[in-house]
């Protein structure tokens, strides 16, 4: 099954009654002033002030401004830095057990691919430090560190983001790069591409914002996980969260900022998404409601939009974003588990996404709130192999045995193959349910029994063959 989203796409909607914490779309007129007006800000510690860091050399505070309802950086060439003017420390954070960061990456408008330009977030800094916030090149102030030319230290306790080297790369500073006090850094994944609209998410997980406590770190990139990492609190109860870039040419184009705390969505999906092997016939799809700012169901919740799909666009993922392709059925709120009657067969493979009617809102209106991507595998017609034969190696006179363990829906036959050829069906045995061990057991073995041997299982769905084991014959 191709698994086509992870659960946690940030596509935060709408104003404050959604219990996300802050979004900006940008969606504002051009202007040096990124904070002009309080246009496309939304969430329930909006508006918020967006304090630029400018390059201290030139005295310019232009290499950050809105161009085309999207936010451009580094334009000069330069580089640009800036922070939100809030502690996010909020209870709502605390209550539901971390937050989440997403960023689009709209465009790369330079050329320039070494290691230290780059477009990203910064994490966990204190008020002492945003306010002394500076370019990462010209001082120990900057909020990611450098490289190179000497390497500097960076004030945010994690930094994420995104470099053009080595065909475009998702960067991990911890306190700043490796070789400065408390410094560490690596790259998370390599060879993403060019930017084109991507984006960059941050899930942190934790208890607490007191000094050293642990985070948990997972990165996703257009919803897929790329990996994880973990770092501790420098200070407590200090979060100031901001973005820097620096780049030649044109910079870099970013758009859509959400900060949200976690399971504001649906979540807790049954089947659990990306399982395999359901078994067939009709069941409950069963999910809990966004929980709201107490960590409890979210009161404001009335009802729930569920699109289901056993289709797929050309790119792979489900119709779910073409309002015409699947058409959202509304299901009241009830008691937790929510749940939705489905009835699948064998091979299907089910799609489905639940968004949140807030105060009555509609389908895909600006309060309801986007579910993430869930999808799960039915029980495959054909036999299913569990655990392959493994290799072997013996004396000349020695006895081995391959075995295989597989799922089969009805009773199946098998037969052994040794270098193409059949070399009999050995032994099968049901070990429950849809549960089978085919055997095959050769005794005194001789030079010519060496090869690779395969089992191949048929039912009434079709044939599957195990992976190659090979055997070897020792002189």
């Amino acid at each position: 099954m191709k698994k086509t989203m992870v659960c946690v796409l940030m596509v935060l909607m709408g104003s404050t009654v959604w219990g996300g914490l802050f979004r900006d779309t940008y969606n504002r007129a051009n202007n040096v002033d990124i904070d002009a007006t309080t246009d496309g800000m939304s969430g329930l510690v909006a508006p918020l002030t967006l304090v630029e860091s400018s390059d201290t050399s030139l005295g310019n505070n232009n290499f950050t401004n809105l161009e085309n309802n999207a936010l451009h950086m580094a334009d000069g060439p330069n580089a640009s830095a800036w922070y939100l003017d809030h502690n996010f420390i909020d209870a709502a954070i605390t209550n539901n057990g971390g937050m989440k960061i997403g960023l689009t990456l709209t465009s790369n408008d330079g050329s320039a691919t070494d290691t230290d330009r780059y477009v990203g977030i910064g994490v966990g800094m204190s008020l002492a430090e945003v306010l002394a916030l500076a370019l990462d090149f010209d001082s120990e102030a900057g909020m990611r560190g450098r490289l190179s030319n000497p390497p500097r230290s960076g004030v945010a306790d994690l930094w994420v983001g995104y470099t053009p080297n080595s065909g475009g790369t998702i960067q991990i500073f911890r306190n700043g790069p490796s070789g400065t006090t408390g410094g560490d850094n690596f790259n998370l994944a390599s060879n993403l591409g060019s930017l084109s609209n991507n984006r960059l998410e941050i899930v942190l997980a934790f208890n607490d914002f007191n000094a050293v406590s642990n985070v948990d770190a997972t990165i996703f990139w257009d919803g897929q996980e790329l990996g994880s990492t973990s770092f501790n609190w420098d200070n407590t109860n200090s979060n100031y969260i901001g973005i820097n870039a620096r780049q030649n040419g044109a910079g870099f184009t970013v758009d859509d900022l959400a900060i949200s705390y976690l399971n504001e969505q649906a979540n807790s999906p049954f089947p659990a998404d990306g399982a395999t092997g359901v078994a067939l016939g009709t069941f409950n799809l069963q999910w809990n409601k966004g929980k709201g700012t107490d960590g409890l169901g979210n009161p404001a919740i009335d009802g729930h939009y569920i699109y289901i799909t056993d289709s797929l666009t050309v790119d792979g993922d489900p119709n779910f974003d073409d309002p015409g392709a699947v058409i959202a059925e509304f299901v009241a709120d009830a008691t937790d588990p929510q749940a939705r009657s489905v009835t699948i067969g064998f091979d299907d493979v089910i799609y489905w996404r639940v968004d949140e009617s807030v105060n009555g809102s509609g389908p895909n209106e600006p309060n309801t709130i986007t579910g993430p991507h869930w999808s799960f595998a039915a029980l495959k017609a054909v036999p299913v192999v569990t655990a392959d034969p493994v290799d072997a190696a013996v004396f000349p006179g020695e006895n081995v045995v391959f075995s295989c363990d597989f799922t089969s829906v009805d009773p199946p036959t098998v037969d052994w193959l040794k270098d193409g050829g059949s070399v009999g069906s050995g032994s099968l045995v049901n070990t429950g349910g849809s549960n089978y061990t085919a055997s095959l057991t050769l005794n005194s073995v001789a030079v010519a029994g060496q090869g690779t041997y395969v089992c191949e299982m048929t039912n009434s769905g079709g044939t599957t063959r195990s992976a190659e084991a090979t055997l070897g014959v020792k002189r």
